[in-house]
């Protein structure tokens, strides 16, 4: 063998040599990555099990992400915008096999349960995000719009929410069916309405109860303007079994009858009473100085077909009405207000005792000033339970004097609410 072949031989050995050598490189590479990985695993365990978060972590990290849902938030409250009450349909209590049956109400009982509308939605106003807030709060106001029950929205009140809620309440403004033509198809009237009312303050419970809060220990107010302030009364006097019990009613220019003869004014609008108690209101009918708010009964014959639901046409209305006042002795009037009359808050209030926040104006042109005074005279002992935040120069918007806020009325309104808190709501 020569050099030139030695050489050679030395140079592919070499080659054979570091071929061998790369290949045991690469597999301890690949092994020690493998086991790296299985101790970061076991030490990443390790450091869960430590570090765990516990449910009350998990529920405010959920908290903390409510931006990225379909509600609104702010640092210190949740808002749930536009739910709706219902999925489908709006159990109907009054039909034949519901709890609040009554013979007298023919069509009525014997209705199907109500289909959705557009209008079942409300807005729910949380306080308090922590779990340990949630566990000591457990008050709710809940209010209904006005607008003559066939118009309104639920927007109306939302500055009404917006400072309870900063009081800490937890609050609700919701939506209702109108009894309008636009709604004629859903068989709309006051009793469709009061399940509604049922069908929200259930849904309320619903979402509380997935937001943490004891919902046994929850209690409601409930209260409205004007047609809210009726069905607010009307519900709380009459309806059994609210899903949240009720404690006490805020109840803001809500007409208790519909009957004309308490729909009464002063003559001299710049003399308001200094009080619509029923005391006031005889000695100043005595004195000539109150008449009737409406020239003729028209008007409540109206409201009375709205609560029914609108099954009278206008000329039927007019068969009601005899030389401007409503005829009682017409049958058409007899067999609707033997259904009507279940609306009229002023029906239920002997057999009720829950108290009530009533706030009115003595310049009223669209009720009058007789509404309190009237409910409170049905009976004393449960008059005393009614509180009175009379407004003398404010008309239908009480919250308003000739076109400025009222300021005095709304701090009274809420420093009464806050004490009607203290004296009812028994988890305050």
């Amino acid at each position: 063998m020569n050099m030139d072949d030695l050489e050679y031989t030395l140079d592919e050995d070499a080659k054979k040599l570091n071929l061998k050598n790369k290949w045991p490189s690469k597999a301890k590479i690949i092994i020690g990555i493998l086991i790296a990985i299985i101790i970061l695993q076991i030490i990443g365990f390790i450091l869960y099990i430590i570090f765990k978060p516990s449910n009350e972590q998990k529920e405010n990290k959920n908290e903390n992400n409510q931006e990225n849902t379909d509600y609104d938030y702010s640092y210190f409250s949740i808002k749930y915008l536009n739910i709706s009450y219902t999925d489908k349909t709006i159990i109907n209590s009054f039909k034949k096999d519901g709890i609040h049956y009554n013979e007298t109400m023919g069509e009525i009982n014997d209705g199907k349960d109500y289909i959705k509308s557009n209008r079942n939605i409300y807005d729910l106003y949380i306080p308090y995000k922590s779990t340990q807030k949630k566990k000591e709060y457990n008050q709710i106001i809940l209010y209904i719009h006005g607008g003559g029950w066939t118009k309104g929205s639920k927007e109306e009140l939302d500055s009404l929410c917006e400072i309870n809620l900063i009081q800490g309440y937890i609050t609700a403004n919701m939506g209702y069916t109108l009894i309008s033509a636009e709604y004629k198809e859903y068989n709309p009237s006051v009793f469709r309405i009061l399940d509604e009312i049922t069908a929200c303050i259930q849904s309320i419970k619903n979402i509380l109860k997935k937001e943490g809060f004891n919902i046994n220990k929850l209690e409601l107010a409930i209260g409205g303007a004007s047609a809210g302030g009726h069905l607010s009364l009307l519900y709380a006097y009459s309806m059994k079994n609210s899903p949240i019990p009720i404690k006490f009613i805020i109840d803001f220019v809500g007409p208790v009858t519909l009957d004309p003869e308490h729909f009464l004014k002063v003559k001299n609008q710049d003399e308001p009473l200094n009080n619509i108690d029923i005391n006031d209101i005889e000695n100043a009918k005595k004195d000539n100085k109150i008449e009737y708010l409406f020239e003729n009964d028209t008007n409540s014959v109206i409201y009375m077909n709205y609560l029914y639901g609108n099954k009278y046409s206008d000329d039927e209305l007019n068969e009601m009405i005899v030389n401007g006042r409503l005829d009682k002795n017409n049958e058409k009037y007899k067999k609707m207000f033997n259904v009507v009359i279940n609306g009229y808050p002023i029906h239920f209030v002997k057999s009720n005792n829950i108290p009530a926040i009533c706030v009115y104006g003595g310049r009223d042109q669209l009720i009058g000033i007789d509404h309190y005074a009237y409910l409170k005279s049905i009976n004393e002992e449960y008059g005393k339970k009614l509180y009175l935040i009379y407004s003398r120069f404010a008309n239908h918007n009480v919250f308003q004097i000739d076109g400025n806020p009222n300021i005095n009325l709304i701090r009274e309104i809420y420093a009464q609410i806050n004490n009607f808190s203290k004296l009812y709501f028994t988890s305050y």
